[in-house]
């Protein structure tokens, strides 16, 4: 008697524990947007068979060359979202990851990818079709506030561009903040860039002229007023003026540097302006190549990287002792040949 109650308890137990376990399932959506069906995989959190409540949703996006199941077999999802969830780190939630996976060779081929192009409209299958086909079968919460996006590689474009082109749908990221804060400013992010950079400058230069007992002092608390005063009045850009704070004190890294860093930033800041990208790959290739046509007592500022000498490398990348350095010496002259 005692034997059966015991195995019926536990019987009990074990079917208590299973239902209480959160699982992770496979699901295809036909599209008549790409013409092919779809599948994703879907992580459903503890408790979701039990109850009748709705939870919020994360879009998780795979990089390239990878599925739907990368989350899942390499990334192990289920794992850390339970011990996560558990730990109090995250609320409960559903975690949808949709498959943008090419057809040819290793997941790639012209349609690989989240975004829309010639004859493949995945993005647009993603919001008109693939979105309400998902929250219509799960218990989700289908508004802004409990709708999220994020990614990985690959994924990580398409959640920028989901984010930027459907802020209606999407909860709101860094990205989005970031973008509605420079919408405020009166004026350009180049004009700001320069701006907060000219103010520093002065500020700087004042506190040089000044004696050293409050220079510095004096330079610390004109910049807190300044820019205050700025963010406050909408003039500059609270990301901005961040951002311009951390590059103004990363370029004292190397105090030698500091006067050439300062030129090349506002170079930089000005052909960003006007060319975008392109400019600064431009500037940023002169650059490199005044560098390595530069030489410092006959010897190249670059070597032995350029000019491509392998005996130097040997105290380029790891340490070597003054014996080994003295039996495999060169000369400047080697170089030069």
């Amino acid at each position: 008697m005692k034997k059966t109650l015991v195995t019926a308890l536990l019987a009990l137990t074990a079917a208590l524990t299973a239902g209480a376990q959160s699982r992770t399932e496979v699901c295809t959506f036909p599209s008549e947007v790409l013409g092919a069906e779809k599948s994703c995989t879907v992580y459903l959190p503890d408790g979701y068979d039990r109850s009748q409540e709705s939870y919020p949703v994360l879009y998780l996006l795979h990089g390239a060359s990878g599925c739907h199941t990368d989350w899942t077999q390499k990334g192990d999802l289920r794992r850390i979202a339970d011990e996560a969830i558990a730990a109090g780190m995250a609320r409960p939630m559903i975690v949808v990851m949709p498959d943008a996976s090419g057809e040819g060779p290793k997941r790639t081929g012209k349609h690989m990818g989240y975004f829309d192009v010639p004859g493949w409209d995945y993005e647009r299958f993603f919001f008109e079709e693939f979105m309400p086909a998902v929250e219509k079968r799960y218990r989700i919460a289908s508004d802004k506030a409990h709708r999220a996006v994020a990614g990985l590689s690959m994924g990580g474009g398409g959640t920028a561009v989901y984010a930027l082109h459907h802020p209606e749908l999407l909860n709101r990221t860094l990205l989005l903040i970031l973008a509605d804060a420079e919408e405020n400013a009166p004026i350009s992010l180049t004009a700001e860039a320069i701006g907060v950079l000219l103010v520093y400058e002065i500020i700087r230069e004042a506190g040089l002229r000044l004696p050293k007992a409050v220079g510095g002092a004096v330079s610390i608390v004109a910049g807190l007023i300044i820019g205050d005063a700025a963010v406050a009045s909408g003039l500059i850009s609270t990301p901005m003026l961040t951002v311009t704070a951390i590059a103004v004190i990363a370029g004292f890294v190397v105090p030698d540097l500091a006067q050439s860093i300062t030129l090349l930033r506002l170079a930089f800041l000005l052909i960003a302006g006007f060319w975008g990208l392109f400019g600064i790959s431009l500037l940023g290739a002169a650059v490199l190549f005044n560098l390595c046509a530069g030489e410092s007592f006959g010897f190249p500022i670059t070597a032995p990287i350029a000019p491509l000498y392998k005996k130097g490398f040997r105290d380029t990348l790891t340490r070597v002792s003054f014996r080994k350095m003295q039996s495999g010496s060169f000369t400047v002259e080697e170089y030069h040949e």
